[in-house]
C-alpha cells in the first residue's frame, strides 16, 4: 500500500460509489490504516465545492478511461461506471485536481495512451 511508503500523510478517497468506499474502508482497517484514509462520496464535478483549495500535495486519478457510445460497455454494472463516462468526464478530474493541488503539486492519472493528448490539453487548460 502507498499508505506505508508516506507515513506523514493522510489520504482522502473520492468516488461516488459507495460499494468501492465501503472496499477502501475494509482494506484500511484491516491493514491498521483507517485513522489515516478518509472516504468522502461525492462527484468528482463536486470535489472544488467540498475541499479547499491547494489542500494537497498530490492526486492520484483513475478516471474513466473510454467515453459512453464510443466505447464497448461492460456487462458488469459497476465496471461499466468505473470505465466509461460523459466525453467532458476527463477534463472534471483533471479541473478537480488542478482545484486540490498545492503550487508544485504532484498529478498521478491512470489512462490509455490513446488519451495522452486529451490529458495534456487539460493539464494545460488548468493550469498544471
Amino acid at each position: 500500500m502507498a499508505v506505508e511508503s508516506r507515513p506523514g500523510c493522510t489520504w482522502i478517497g473520492v468516488d461516488r460509489r459507495t460499494g468501492a468506499l465501503e472496499e477502501l474502508a475494509k482494506r484500511c482497517r484491516e491493514a491498521g490504516f483507517s485513522h489515516r484514509i478518509f472516504a468522502v462520496c461525492c462527484s468528482v464535478g463536486d470535489v472544488p465545492a467540498i475541499f479547499p483549495a491547494g489542500c494537497a500535495d498530490a492526486v492520484t486519478a483513475n478516471p474513466p478511461y473510454g467515453v459512453e457510445g464510443k466505447t464497448r460497455p461492460s456487462p458488469d454494472r459497476g465496471r461499466d461506471v468505473s470505465r466509461r463516462g460523459p466525453g467532458l468526464l476527463l477534463h472534471e478530474f483533471l479541473r478537480a485536481a488542478s482545484h486540490l493541488l498545492r503550487p508544485g503539486g504532484q498529478l498521478c492519472t491512470v489512462n490509455r495512451p490513446a488519451n495522452l493528448d486529451r490529458i495534456l490539453t487539460g493539464c494545460s487548460a488548468f493550469g498544471m
